[in-house]
């Protein structure tokens, strides 16, 4: 029978280990905002800017997840706005050139209000500012007297502008520079004019005054896209996406140092001359007139001034008697340093969601099954980071900007469509297809695909964006290849490898 002093789950008891271990059980937004997330935050920019890997690992994070960029695939819902599937397809192929016009357009209209980025730069920025800061802050802008047809432009803010005015506390409506409403709900943002660090540039007064900005606009239009992964019902601001594991980074970079440090003295200190204390003691015994010791320390001075010593040099110098010249072996880095660097970085790369070796750059410990192990988990990571954060990001600036397109003509309905306004999800549905997924055995994950692929278990669009392309893209381009290869004389795939014939059937033995 358990006893009535020991507690029902052994993780609840207060024994010996568990004495100690009592953290607070309080709202997300108690434990963050304010002060905390500052401290996490600053600590995470520094490392990014004095630690490799974690500057690695950031940049690492930014070429999977957006690449070069993020390709828009239009999905309408051809049935909620009662048109053919033609007549969608129609419309999107139409839309999809206007965006990438405006996305991509660094010089005469470019997205970006600001400075004169693309989209594709814009969503690198939001996936930085998300491990930095743990979350990302655009404001969608109107600027009609910009070049070109479109006013919508976007603005990229410093999550560390986002606050209480006058630095107050936090309330119930107003927390972490975000007002709620009664259902909790994001209505308005407030941020500084200028970082307090800014007062340096002349903007002291502007860090203390606040811009409110609202969330949307009375129809519907987004103006603050505030980007980042909630992980707690209730909570306003994003936990940074090395919280979890900035100690161990700076333990271990103590540690580089130090053991740096110690090899560097070691090797700049090669030989040492010895000196025994009994002929210090005799010589100090022996001598009459000035102090012993000065006697002694003049003589062994005098001594070596005129013996020329060199180690480098190959020459062994004659020693003063007592003395022996020893030579340093190196001690550092000791014997289980890359054991424990190895181990520390493991745990640093799960707090990344990478594989060690991907993290690390050691791929001296892997085979093909442990890389293709590590391949499949990052793109199952990759893959929902995309959708739930890069991709909110531009679908709602595609929505913004789709919405100026009807306004003024530019982008109108399918014939039978609804008004953009009466259905805005069903025409802004889409998906976002990233850079291509690498593989470890071409062959042997193509001969997979192909086997899929002639089972109908998937599909030439599917094939397409794991390689990070347009399906229609490549077909149309196929065509055109295939035409022009006609024209010349030629086939296409006439010097493709043949395939090795099936062996014949063994005869079955006889019974």
């Amino acid at each position: 029978m358990r006893s009535a002093a020991e507690a029902p789950y052994s993780a609840a008891g207060f024994g010996r280990d568990m004495a100690s271990w009592q953290p607070l059980l309080a709202s997300i937004d108690t434990e963050l905002n304010g002060q905390p997330w500052e401290t996490i935050a600053a600590r995470s920019r520094d490392l990014s800017r004095n630690h490799g890997l974690a500057s690695g690992a950031i940049e690492t994070r930014k070429d999977s997840i957006v690449g070069t960029g993020l390709r828009l695939c239009l999905k309408p819902d051809f049935r909620a706005l009662g048109i053919s599937e033609d007549a969608a397809e129609e419309w999107a192929d139409y839309v999809e050139a206007l965006w990438r016009q405006f996305a991509d357009d660094l010089v005469h209209n470019p997205s970006c209000a600001r400075q004169s980025m693309s989209q594709a730069e814009r969503l690198r920025m939001v996936e930085s500012n998300c491990i930095l800061f743990g979350e990302s802050v655009a404001i969608a802008e109107w600027k009609p007297d910009r070049d070109g047809p479109w006013a919508t432009c976007f603005r990229m803010v410093s999550p560390a502008r986002l606050s209480n005015p006058n630095d107050a506390q936090d309330t119930d409506r107003l927390r972490g520079g975000i007002e709620h409403d009664g259902d909790d709900r994001p209505t308005h943002y407030h941020f500084r004019k200028a970082l307090r660090s800014d007062a340096r540039f002349g903007a002291g007064a502007k860090a203390y005054e606040w811009e409110r900005v609202p969330k949307k606009l009375a129809w519907g239009r987004p103006v603050v896209i505030h980007v980042f992964d909630q992980i707690e019902a209730g909570q306003s601001r994003g936990v940074g996406g090395m919280a979890s594991i900035l100690a161990d980074f700076k333990m271990t970079s103590r540690m580089e140092k130090t053991q740096l440090q110690a090899a560097l003295l070691q090797a700049t200190y090669a030989a040492v001359i010895e000196s025994s204390l009994e002929s210090a003691r005799d010589a100090i015994g022996a001598t009459t007139g000035s102090t012993p010791l000065q006697s002694y320390l003049g003589d062994l001075l005098d001594f070596h001034k005129g013996t020329n010593v060199k180690f480098d040099g190959v020459k062994i110098p004659h020693l003063f008697p007592g003395e022996r010249l020893k030579l340093l072996s190196p001690q550092h880095p000791g014997p289980n340093a890359d054991v424990m660097l190895r181990y520390w970085q493991r745990h640093m790369a799960g707090g990344f969601n990478m594989s060690y070796e991907e993290f690390s750059r050691d791929w001296s410990q892997s085979n093909y099954s442990s890389a293709r192990a590590g391949l499949m988990q990052a793109a199952r990571f990759i893959k929902s980071r995309r959708h739930f954060v890069c991709g909110k990001q531009a679908t709602l600036e595609l929505s913004a900007w789709m919405e100026e397109g009807f306004d003024k003509g530019l982008i109108k309905p399918p014939p039978g469509a609804p008004d953009f306004w009466d259905m805005p999800w069903a025409y802004v549905r889409c998906e976002w297809i990233g850079s291509g997924r690498e593989h470890i055995d071409p062959q042997k994950e193509w001969n997979a695909i192909e086997t899929e692929y002639g089972l109908d278990a998937i599909s030439m669009e599917e094939i397409c964006a794991i390689h990070g392309r347009d399906w229609k893209e490549v077909l149309a381009q196929k065509a055109r290849e295939q035409k022009y290869a006609a024209k010349l004389g030629l086939t296409l795939g006439a010097n493709r490898a043949p395939q090795r014939p099936a062996e014949p059937a063994q005869p079955e033995p006889p019974k």
